[in-house]
């Protein structure tokens, strides 16, 4: 006798995927589906960044007031999906203090030259665990980006002569330890300096 088979088990069905999730929460929401069009659209940015700034309410609307501040949309939204969503760690930004508007004075110090992009995250860390002025705190944090060429001239000798290894195998014909100096010179103003008066310093003292 022939045993009869195993009833055959139906197919799992595949997880939906994150982005496809999203998707069909915009179709129940039609200010999402307006906010992902004009995202797109009008707004200039990704499909990627649209999906992902659409994800729910607080999301949206949250990006939306930091544009009343600062009304740059790529820069913002590039800072709160790569920047602030990592600081809050899945909670969502309904969960913090930090204000929309102090979120885009971050990026609009950055974007204006007044710190750089690591003292940015830095001072953002700092606003997302203690809410507070951007501007007050990027001072008390001593992250103003450092432009005066005498102090950044003393951080460059500081740094060339912590590395004078790499100074001589550099003028020897290694250029590609160019890069690790200017990083070490960035790291004697603690990422606060002037990254082209740095390379500009640094190529006069190694001589091109």
């Amino acid at each position: 006798e022939v045993p009869t088979p195993k009833q055959a088990r139906e197919p799992s069905q595949p997880k939906k995927g994150r982005s496809e999730s999203r998707a069909e929460q915009r179709t129940k929401s039609p200010s999402l589906t307006e906010r992902y069009e004009r995202y797109r659209g009008a707004l200039g940015l990704t499909d990627d960044e649209a999906d992902l700034l659409c994800s729910d309410e607080a999301t949206a609307a949250y990006f939306e007031a930091a544009l009343k501040t600062h009304a740059h949309p790529k820069p913002v939204a590039r800072w709160l999906l790569n920047e602030l969503l990592g600081l809050v760690k899945g909670k969502g930004l309904a969960s913090i203090s930090l204000s929309a508007s102090e979120f885009a004075s971050v990026v609009a110090l950055v974007e204006g030259g007044k710190t750089t992009p690591g003292s940015g995250k830095v001072l953002l860390a700092s606003l997302v665990e203690r809410p507070g002025s951007a501007e007050a705190r990027l001072s008390e944090l001593g992250l103003l980006r450092v432009q005066d060429e005498t102090a950044l001239a003393q951080a460059v000798d500081r740094a060339m002569g912590a590395h004078s290894d790499e100074v001589s195998r550099y003028r020897a014909g290694e250029k590609k330890l160019f890069g690790v100096l200017v990083g070490a010179a960035m790291k004697e103003t603690k990422g606060a300096g002037d990254a082209g008066v740095i390379r500009k310093l640094l190529v006069e003292r190694l001589g091109g």
